[in-house]
């Protein structure tokens, strides 16, 4: 296990022309020791891809990925990819081991790639999660091929996980019980997880932090305090959400200024790279949109309770993850 606090995933740039119609542009966040990160967005936003891309499995066009502060993928030795894979931990939606085998005789299989294997460990792990060692894989249940991967993947001293819609499909009690195993995981405060997801109710139940991901592009990476703790949705007359987006993009430009008069740094943006052409190319909690819909329209608000004291006539709700994700995508910053 790492005893330092290196970062456990950067990936800065990672750009992938993949069809005409699809690309990965200037993806970048990062997830430190002790976190967990929700890495969320709709079927064919590029979750999957940016996770082939962080275990090696897609060849970037620009930008670079580091795991634990070194360099992984066609940019690292063999060996240095052998003893970086041995730290990481996958949990994909299907079970990958061959259908025909036993449990066992898949572990078995499994066993000599991970130098810190600890049979004992996955014994004792198949016996909590109520898998037979003879059992073969092809008559495991999704969630029970689910708990065999994540078996596999804490019994060779992982110090990060990668889950990628490990938990969709799972029965309530299955995916909470996967949710607490996480949780506990990344409490030691040195190992982390990656939870790749369309499901935000899990995220907004363990993670640390959300990066959202659209078309190929981050929408937002925030920590999810900020979105489901302050972060509001306000109800509004199409005049007081016209309003109300002029006070808010006002209030921002005087924090962004007070901020980079405060400070000699450049600013320093998470997700992709904001540039002088685009200074919202992340869509931040600072940002404020608005959403027309039938009855009213809707103005997603950075605090609510400071908004309603603000605007007191005007009901305002918690946000949610998938409401931040919509605004990130169909939300305006003007209305006309």
């Amino acid at each position: 296990m790492s005893t330092t606090m290196e970062t456990l995933i950067e990936v800065r740039g990672a750009t992938r022309l993949l069809s005409d119609n699809f690309a990965l542009e200037n993806v970048s966040f990062a997830l430190r020791p002790g976190e967990i990160v929700g890495f969320v967005g709709a079927n064919g936003a590029g979750k999957t891809t940016v996770v082939r891309a962080i275990l090696g499995q897609l060849h970037l066009d620009a930008g670079k990925i580091r795991l634990f502060g070194e360099p992984f993928g066609s940019a690292a030795t063999i060996e240095a990819q052998r003893r970086l894979r041995g730290r990481i931990g996958v949990v994909l939606d299907t079970c990958p081991f061959p259908a025909e085998l036993k449990v066992k005789q898949a572990a078995a299989c499994i066993a000599p790639a991970f130098e810190n294997w600890n049979a004992s460990t996955f014994a004792a792990l198949l016996d909590e999660f109520g898998i037979s060692p003879k059992a073969k894989v092809r008559d495991l249940s999704r969630g029970m091929g689910m708990k065999l991967q994540l078996a596999v993947a804490l019994s060779h001293g992982a110090d990060l996980l990668i889950l990628d819609e490990a938990t969709a499909g799972l029965d309530p009690i299955a995916r909470d019980e996967t949710l607490d195993r996480l949780r506990e995981f990344a409490s030691s405060g040195q190992r982390g997880v990656l939870l790749s997801s369309h499901i935000t109710s899990d995220l907004e139940r363990i993670a640390d932090h959300v990066v959202g991901i659209d078309a190929g592009r981050i929408a937002f990476n925030l920590p999810r305090e900020q979105i489901t703790d302050a972060a509001g949705i306000a109800h509004c007359t199409t005049d007081q959400a016209r309003e109300a987006l002029n006070v808010l993009a006002e209030l921002n430009d005087e924090c962004e200024l007070a901020s980079n008069s405060m400070s000699s740094e450049p600013a320093v943006y998470h997700g992709s790279a904001a540039t002088a052409h685009d200074p919202f190319a992340t869509f931040s909690i600072s940002t404020p949109r608005a959403i027309r819909r039938t009855y009213c329209t809707d103005v997603l608000v950075p605090d609510r309770f400071a908004f309603a004291q603000a605007f007191p006539d005007i009901a305002c709700d918690r946000a949610t993850i998938d409401d931040y994700l919509q605004f990130a995508i169909n939300g305006e910053l003007r209305l006309h």
